[in-house]
């Protein structure tokens, strides 16, 4: 892996949370060598290594590469002055966004096709590893350790919607294009079974605790009336 001569290290990544996850044992190694900021979706910042820093990729230092016909901004190549090196998964299709961050990164950028051509061979865990010289280092997904906030947080709804020791099924509303969604029969599908299942006959047995407290309930006033 290049060993760069400044402290820090840009990762510019454009992909969705599944892509991410593929991405982070890459991400790992390189924060493990030195500080990085990460260019992605903002709300990765609960997943990353306490040595990455995310800004969001929609801000100017990164869509300011993409304007064609003129040369990278001053501005810009002060601000990637400041990184050893720059790794891009971003914009390699873009012949603008590729010259301009070789300009404003003084020749220290590499940049990568978002997904490798042999897709459905290697995997992309392996492929994103490859990129930085790693190949080899494994295709398991890093394990993530929430955050103690994000762990309290979890803990305060468990309590106050009383899920305690229930069974609970999440279900993700979907991600990225239509193709790649469920139509809603499916979730439909799923949320009937689930209630047969599981969590509808424990509803079920409470159900028929409470006609029958209330049955008791209401003998024994009649009968006190009587």
């Amino acid at each position: 892996m290049f060993k760069p001569k400044s402290p820090k290290i840009c990762v510019i990544f454009p992909g969705a949370l599944g892509d991410f996850l593929c991405f982070l044992p890459t991400l790992r190694l390189l924060a493990a060598h030195a500080p990085v900021d990460l260019f992605a979706r903002s709300e990765f910042a609960g997943l990353v290594p306490p040595a990455v820093k995310v800004r969001s990729s929609e801000c100017y230092e990164i869509t300011g590469l993409f304007v064609p016909g003129t040369a990278p901004a001053e501005r810009l190549c002060d601000f990637f002055r400041g990184y050893g090196f720059v790794y891009s998964w971003l914009g390699s299709q873009h012949q603008e966004f590729v010259q301009s961050l070789q300009m404003a990164s003084q020749g220290r950028a590499r940049v990568f096709p978002f997904r490798p051509a042999n897709l459905g061979i290697v995997h992309q865990v392996d492929y994103y590893l490859s990129c930085i010289g790693e190949m080899g280092q494994g295709s398991a997904i890093s394990l993530i350790e929430p955050k103690p906030e994000i762990m309290a947080w979890c803990k305060s709804y468990w309590a106050r919607h009383f899920l305690n020791d229930k069974p609970v099924l999440a279900l993700a509303p979907g991600s990225g294009s239509r193709e790649k969604n469920w139509p809603v029969t499916s979730y439909r599908a799923i949320v009937e079974w689930w209630i047969s299942q599981s969590w509808g006959r424990r509803c079920d047995r409470r159900a028929r605790r409470r006609r029958k407290r209330r049955a008791r309930t209401s003998s024994g006033s009649f009968g006190s009336r009587s």
